[in-house]
């Protein structure tokens, strides 16, 4: 397929993107337990943007919700120095310890 054609079967999934409303959908969750983790070096995704999750959430009043911020972490939670999308090359970066171990923890007190 050329690209033009690979762009356009995209198109669909990229419109939906901008049509979601993030707060409607994240006030339709389930009482679940949500655990929100934010690289610091992510640029992807900004803290403000995890801030809101949390916010709305919270105010909600019917699920729990925790956030976690890992300074020195990219999008991928990745060790990384620059948060560029380059540092996603390195094969010898391995998923943070840390992060992981949060994710563990949370499951289990959650579960």
């Amino acid at each position: 397929a050329t690209e033009k054609a690979l762009i356009e079967l995209q198109r669909p999934w990229v419109k939906s993107l901008f049509e979601t409303v993030p707060e409607k959908s994240l006030k339709a969750l389930p009482n679940v337990p949500v655990f929100v983790g934010q690289g610091g070096k992510d640029r992807q995704v900004l803290s403000d943007e995890s801030a809101f999750i949390e916010k709305v959430l919270k105010d909600s009043k019917k699920t729990k919700v925790e956030l976690h911020v890992y300074p020195d972490l990219s999008h991928l939670f990745l060790p990384t120095k620059t948060g560029s999308l380059a540092d996603y090359n390195d094969p010898d970066l391995k998923i943070d310890d840390k992060f992981l171990s949060d994710v563990v923890d949370f499951s289990k007190r959650s579960l």
